[in-house]
């Protein structure tokens, strides 16, 4: 209703909001593909205001649910866009984490262990650079899960696989509220490792 209302008045980044509102809740109960239409949606409308403080990680989470999708193309695709914007606002948080984020794309999906190791390198980079221990501890997490990936028979990467965590599918903590539903998919996510770890006889 909010949305019609913005629209009827002309409240364009307000409209754009709430369309990103929209988005994340509906994401949060894997209606993937309706939300990135709303996102879509709302890039536009950031586009034709020239309002970019919310557009790389809108890009970014697009891509994101295009992988969850499963179209690695299309995901891929608006990580890079999401790349470029926070490159240009020098936003190196939220640059971090589209790297870390297009890394396991490449490893899980597009099966390309070379430019993930790469794309990982630098989100580590990246995050030390801002001097964050939280965004430097994430790239950490995020490099033993796809070391796990890429070289599951080497102990000291296997045995961590269970305590390393998936990025993508989080994003959607920037909304509170959807944190249950996160933490419900990694959970599920780290018992597919144990899972596999026991089959392994790992």
């Amino acid at each position: 209703e909010s949305i019609v209302i913005f629209r009827r008045i002309g409240h364009k980044r307000n409209e754009s909001n709430a369309l990103n509102a929209l988005a994340v809740a509906l994401a949060g109960e894997g209606a993937f593909e309706d939300a990135v239409v709303l996102l879509r949606s709302s890039v536009a409308l950031d586009r034709e205001t020239g309002n970019r403080f919310h557009l790389g990680m809108k890009l970014s989470n697009i891509g994101q649910l295009y992988a969850d999708l499963g179209d690695t193309s299309h995901a891929i695709s608006f990580l890079h866009r999401a790349l470029e914007v926070f490159d240009e606002l020098d936003d190196k948080s939220g640059l971090a984490d589209a790297l870390s984020a297009l890394a396991e794309v490449l490893i899980e999906q597009a099966g390309d262990s070379e430019s993930a190791v790469l794309t990982l390198d630098r989100a580590r980079f990246v995050a030390e650079s801002t001097q964050d221990h939280y965004d430097l501890a994430r790239e950490v997490g995020e490099f033993m899960f796809l070391a796990a990936e890429i070289m599951p028979t080497e102990s000291r990467y296997g045995k961590a696989r269970p305590f390393s965590y998936s990025r993508r599918g989080c994003w959607r903590l920037s909304q509170p509220e959807q944190g249950a539903a996160c933490e419900r998919q990694q959970t599920a996510k780290q018992e597919q490792f144990t899972r596999h770890e026991i089959v392994s006889g790992g």
